[in-house]
């Protein structure tokens, strides 16, 4: 038998097998190249609200976020991300559901240092324990929660808020994650709350 009879009877008895073995190598493949080529933020701001924010602007303003912050988890890159949910009216509820839970997930989960919220959001989370009482960096007024906590301030649209991509059409606040107790002492979460302490204080434009 000819190596192309050998071929192609093995392409007529095999041939869903073989496309579903490199179908698993490229999938394969391209999930240990993510993980490799991924970069890990070294602050993360997470934007909650009704409302658009421009990521594309972001992304071309965020170099000044990025040399304020510095290369923070030692990984030569200087990178600071914004995790954008977006909720509309426009939207069916099924995006609307999921909408619900990224942003759920964005608030317990803590990768985010720093929150950009409308204030029906500042409102659902306030008593969640996520936010740092924003008085011990000089703020008084704002929206507290139960224990009388400042956690939000109110964003004062400014031109450094402009060049980021956030409509200033949208009542806006900011908000900051609190270092929970099993983080006391980690020297690596105290370097990102310092951090984002930073990006706080540039888009409060102070």
């Amino acid at each position: 038998m000819t190596f192309q009879k050998k071929a192609e009877n093995f392409w007529y008895y095999y041939k869903w097998h073989t496309i579903a073995s490199v179908a698993i190598i490229i999938t394969l493949f391209l999930g240990i190249k993510s993980c490799v080529d991924k970069v890990e933020p070294d602050v993360s701001i997470a934007y909650i609200a009704s409302g658009y924010v421009n990521t594309e602007m972001f992304d071309d303003g965020k170099r000044a976020l990025e040399k304020l912050v510095g290369d923070i988890n030692g990984d030569g890159k200087e990178d600071v991300f914004l995790n954008a949910i977006m909720f509309s009216d426009e939207v069916n509820p099924q995006m609307t559901a999921a909408l619900t839970t990224k942003a759920m997930f964005a608030i317990a989960a803590g990768e985010s240092r720093v929150y950009i919220l409308d204030l029906e959001h500042c409102e659902t989370y306030a008593d969640s324990g996520a936010f740092e009482p924003l008085e011990k960096l000089g703020y008084t007024d704002g929206l507290r929660n139960e224990k009388g906590e400042l956690y939000a301030v109110r964003l004062e649209h400014n031109e450094r808020l402009n060049k980021l991509g956030f409509n200033d059409k949208i009542e806006l606040y900011a908000a900051l994650r609190v270092i929970a107790e099993t983080d006391a002492g980690n020297k690596n979460i105290e370097n990102i709350t310092q951090g984002a302490r930073k990006i706080f204080e540039y888009i409060m434009n102070k």
